[in-house]
């Protein structure tokens, strides 16, 4: 997430900028403000990419934030695909939908990537993992 610091400071920036627009079209013209007004944007726009990028990292490197619930449509396609069973042993108990590349690993939650395992072979599979 984005830190309280790099918000503030964005708002200070914003707020700023907009008075001292409002002082030099009141003073100088709007031509002046409109140019100074741009001139102002520049550092606006190199803070919101900087935490942008921030968060982008962040989100990486945490794998918590990342999503990792699988779509329905995804789901209805695994389960017919692999007929309702585990891939493993074939067991039809205790199915859960399993990613075969983990999400904390940069797997996605695509048809690809998606598998019915029972809980007995997913436990294993995450023991190997591990």
């Amino acid at each position: 997430m984005v830190s309280g610091d790099a918000k503030d400071a964005v708002e200070w920036l914003i707020i700023i900028t907009v008075i001292l627009v409002n002082l030099l079209v009141f003073r100088n013209g709007p031509l002046q403000g409109l140019a100074f007004f741009f001139f102002l944007s520049i550092p606006i726009v190199f803070i919101v990419i900087i935490v942008s990028q921030k968060r982008t990292r962040e989100a990486q490197a945490n794998p918590s934030t990342q999503n990792r619930t699988i779509p329905s449509n995804v789901k209805q396609y695994v389960w017919r695909r692999d007929g309702g069973r585990c891939v493993e042993c074939g067991s039809r108990e205790k199915l859960e939908y399993d990613h075969i590349i983990p999400v904390s690993k940069g797997g996605s939650n695509t048809e690809r990537n998606v598998q019915l395992l029972c809980e007995h072979c997913n436990r294993i599979k995450h023991a190997k993992i591990m």
